[in-house]
């Protein structure tokens, strides 16, 4: 197969992780940055050249690609797919605007996959060369919670996530560090390189993932991170969660089921550590990169 992938993920390393499993998930595979100045023109002359079978469009935001490129792309024969990795507040109008022009439109979350016509789910992956059990850890509380702050209404569980914080500290105070942007007194910041942060993860015993949107098939990335780095993983519950809760990690749905969760498994050491490596073990099997391209591919290979 023949894959031209057009997005984001095409810097060097250590930002090469999407890239490693197109190269080998392909016959023949080019990329272009969609931060390229001239994205457009470059697009359009590399697929005619290249003559793809499959375009993978990795783009967060509008007035990136034209309609009129995607329009030309078409003209190639490729298979096109519109991924979008993140969440909005609402479904994004330029992606539904887009979809008439392209075979797939992909989200990592089933609200915007039921709001476009030819909507679809594709998961995210994560590297495991990079998450993994096996490395050095740093030396950090025994339990962590890694996200940036927005402020209380930027998002829909903004608010949570800063109210979940104020209550670690005060509840596990020395037990308790935060990791990114913008919180008061933050233990730390790994949000510039991916070896640190799986250094911190395997330095802690208890990660708390909770992400800003409650939408249902929807976590940020940071948890298939937290889980493929071998930490034990507390997370906030959401639809159609796809690990186990006992088996993988353990979730919670109240401030009060998170405490009592903490507590317990800072002192069940061996049950902590059996679900986190059932939960490591489950993440590199299903949950890489090389697994979200295969899928992609399944998709192409479907129609």
């Amino acid at each position: 197969m023949r894959i031209f992938h057009l997005g984001l993920c095409v810097g060097p390393p250590p930002f090469d992780s999407m890239r490693k499993a197109f190269v080998a998930n392909s016959t023949a595979y080019i990329e272009l940055s969609t931060g390229d100045k001239e994205v457009n023109s470059k697009a359009v002359a590399m697929a005619k050249a290249f003559r793809p079978d499959l375009i993978f469009m990795q783009i967060q935001s509008a007035n990136i690609i034209s309609l009129n490129t995607v329009q030309e792309l078409k003209k190639t024969g490729a298979f096109i797919v519109n991924w979008n990795g993140d969440i909005r507040a609402t479904t994004p109008q330029w992606m539904d605007d887009m979809a008439q022009y392209v075979d797939r439109t992909l989200f990592t979350n089933l609200r915007d996959a039921r709001n476009i016509s030819n909507g679809g789910y594709l998961e995210i992956g994560y590297d495991p060369e990079i998450y993994s059990p096996e490395g050095e850890a740093l030396q950090l509380p025994e339990i962590g919670f890694f996200g940036n702050n927005y402020g209380a209404s930027m998002f829909p569980l903004s608010r949570m996530r800063i109210e979940m914080h104020n209550l670690l500290n005060r509840q596990f105070r020395g037990k308790y560090g935060v990791y990114g942007n913008n919180w008061m007194n933050a233990s730390g910041n790994f949000n510039s390189s991916q070896a640190e942060e799986a250094k911190a993860y395997r330095g802690i015993k208890i990660g708390i993932n909770l992400s800003h949107f409650d939408e249902p098939k929807y976590s940020s990335d940071r948890i298939l991170r937290i889980m493929g780095s071998g930490c034990f993983c507390l997370a906030k519950h959401y639809e159609f969660i796809p690990f186990a809760d006992g088996v993988h990690l353990r979730t919670w749905r109240t401030f009060p089921e998170l405490i009592e969760l903490v507590n317990y498994y800072l002192t069940h050491e061996d049950e902590r550590k059996q679900i986190a490596k059932q939960g490591q073990e489950f993440v590199r099997e299903n949950y890489t990169f090389d697994n979200m391209v295969k899928n992609l591919i399944d998709i192409y290979e479907q129609v």
